[in-house]
């Protein structure tokens, strides 16, 4: 009887602790509605995962992983996870580094003699920080031919070390698969093995990633679900096929979201890499004007309302979004096999919910102001990037009024609503995205602010107001 009340006992205690972790009914409803409302039923969908201390609270899928089969999604399938590769391919440097096996200091041309660097020093730390001034794969012209190439490490650099630097490394940031690709090439160097056998090595078989590969196009992969892109009014068509190889060590690993919740977990642990080389990978790499890049080594970082949040979203055709937040060991995994459609806002809102943290929300404009608005803005860096290593011709942004709203539309893009969050704050209509227009001591709009939360790509994106004056685009 003693033995039988101990076991029952250890059994209430179980109990009680996984209903501890069990997910509020009203925070189910609210994914559920969040991941409803990006995921239609009978289009294509997506996997979400959320966790807390490493304990699932939260594991579903939303649409349909074959239109053709009309075979639903299901939370096991894999998908490739497009740039979130980058936190593999920074982990596998830094363990080298933490071996003694090479140094972030080190040049590119100490693993690759023969690699053109265009007579600058270019160290593997610029290559993890996309502080290199390599241009990337897909701003080469006609890369989407390209992409349906297979390729060889060697022949993949062929492509892009040719190409004039944008800027003198260390200077600058423009995010660069290509630089990520050229990692690659030095794991393979120093450590004598494939990259793909080289996480399965590391990696993979140590944190019993049963289901995470590295792409090679001509594997048949159970659970691998195709993916699609919207042709307009709800329809979809299959998405155009491309070589995984174009991607090498900067996107080519594919994955479901049990096994990414593993490596997630390895990184508060140190199966893998001490803390103290982790820590340099979640610290922003600051430019010699002392401005933060907000990227620390494969990781984009943030802070919102006093939380750190490290985050990477992937594209492959697919995509998919990843965020991490140390304080409350939070993890949120969304993969999609729909490619017209980011997870990210989906991601960010689960996790806020979450976390307790409040999102701003839309208030009643204040039609008084709103002409105060109304200006040309020139445009510099959206998303982190210069756009004077992109176009020859400058770039700008029309602040207009229609009615009792404010709109934004650039040159190059289309237009979107602003919704008023506070005086001077914006928010861009369906994305993370804000606006904050800057006054001078008079009052008087001076330039605006663009950046995104919780997390914004490459250092802030500051505007000024412009005399130029341009038509509005008739829609």
């Amino acid at each position: 009887m003693h033995i039988f009340c101990r076991v029952l006992l250890i059994i209430l205690f179980t109990a009680s602790a996984a209903m501890a972790q069990k997910l509020p009914a009203s925070d189910r409803v609210y994914i559920d509605s969040i991941m409803n409302a990006h995921y239609k039923s009978g289009c294509p969908g997506a996997v979400v995962l959320a966790a807390i201390n490493g304990r699932i609270l939260f594991r579903k899928a939303y649409g349909m992983a074959s239109l053709e089969l009309s075979v639903r999604q299901k939370p096991e399938f894999l998908f490739p996870l497009g740039s979130i590769v980058k936190q593999f391919t920074a982990v596998s440097i830094l363990k080298l580094a933490q071996e003694g096996k090479l140094s972030l200091q080190d040049e590119v041309k100490k693993f690759i003699p023969d690699y053109n660097t265009h007579g600058y020093k270019i160290t593997l730390e610029n290559l993890l920080t996309h502080t290199s001034g390599i241009k990337s794969l897909y701003e080469l012209p006609g890369y989407m031919k390209l992409r349906r190439e297979e390729y060889g490490p060697d022949d993949l650099r062929k492509l892009f070390e040719e190409q004039e630097l944008y800027f003198e490394p260390g200077t600058d940031w423009n995010y660069s698969n290509s630089g990520f690709s050229l990692l690659g090439m030095v794991i393979e160097k120093v450590s004598g093995m494939s990259f793909s056998a080289y996480l399965k090595e590391n990696i993979f078989r140590p944190l019993k990633m049963t289901r995470t590969f590295i792409l090679t196009g001509d594997q048949v992969i159970p659970g691998f679900v195709p993916y699609y892109k919207s042709s307009g009014k709800g329809l979809y068509r299959p998405g155009p096929y491309f070589s995984f190889s174009s991607l090498f060590a900067a996107g080519d690993i594919i994955s479901c979201c049990d096994d990414m919740l593993k490596w997630d977990e390895a990184l508060y642990t140190e199966k893998i890499l001490k803390h103290e080389w982790l820590s340099k990978a979640w610290s922003s790499f600051m430019l010699p004007d002392g401005q933060k890049t907000n990227y620390g080594y494969g990781w984009a970082l943030g802070e919102f309302k006093g939380m750190h949040f490290i985050q990477h979203d992937g594209i492959a055709g697919y995509l998919s979004d990843a965020i991490r937040v140390p304080e409350k060991h939070l993890y949120v995994f969304i993969a999609s096999n729909n490619g017209s459609l980011s997870p990210n806002d989906a991601a960010n809102k689960i996790a806020c919910r979450l976390l307790g943290l409040n999102t701003d929300r839309p208030v009643k404009p204040d039609g008084k102001i709103l002409p105060e608005y109304a200006a040309t803005f020139e445009v510099k860096r959206p998303a982190g990037n210069d756009f004077r290593y992109f176009s020859k011709d400058k770039v700008y942004r029309r602040i207009t009024i229609s009615g009792d709203s404010l709109f934004s539309e650039c040159t190059t893009e289309g237009k979107y609503k602003l919704l008023p969050i506070e005086k001077d704050v914006f928010l861009f209509e369906g994305t993370d995205t804000k606006v904050q227009f800057k006054r001078n001591e008079e009052g008087k709009i001076t330039g605006l602010r663009i950046y995104s939360e919780p997390v914004n790509y490459g250092p802030e994106d500051v505007e000024q107001v412009s005399e130029v004056e341009l038509s509005e685009k008739k829609n």
